[in-house]
């Protein structure tokens, strides 16, 4: 199977590059920040489902 980005489809890695090239450093450290939180209200959410419908947590939280 080849790697190669066909015709009409984008190189996603390459378009995250390009924009993050366009940020200053302060914004930089600001989007990790915004990821991280991301990342903990996800994990809220999910425990929030899993007390809502009985899920074992594990199910919910793939690692």
């Amino acid at each position: 199977m080849s790697d190669e980005i066909p015709d009409g489809f984008y190189d996603f890695d390459e378009v995250v590059r390009e924009a993050r090239a366009t940020y200053t450093p302060e914004e930089l450290a600001r989007e990790r920040e915004l990821e991280e939180r991301a990342e903990e209200q996800l994990e809220r959410a999910e425990l929030v489902y899993a007390m809502r419908t009985g899920a074992p947590s594990s199910v919910v939280h793939k690692p």
